[in-house]
């Protein structure tokens, strides 16, 4: 979603996302690229996007555990 894509240009700047993934831009501060690559994304009809929010946070029980739980829940936008 192109409202998304201030985040996710947030997301693309931490280092240490960074070394995660491991396979990245060259440089991912170059703004001007990621913008022209999310619309190359974007205007691609076969291509779906969706972003992952983190839809606020629950407790459920984990039977596995045999007690009540934190969990995140995410949201596909």
């Amino acid at each position: 979603m192109p409202g998304d894509l201030p985040s996710l240009f947030r997301f693309q700047l931490d280092p240490e996302a960074n070394r995660m993934a491991a396979f990245t831009v060259a440089d991912p501060s170059d703004r001007a690229a990621f913008d022209a690559r999310r619309q190359r994304l974007l205007d691609d009809p076969g291509i779906v996007s969706r972003t992952v929010l983190l839809g606020g946070e629950d407790t459920g029980y984990a039977a596995a555990r045999g007690e009540t739980v934190e969990e995140y829940v995410l949201v596909l936008r």
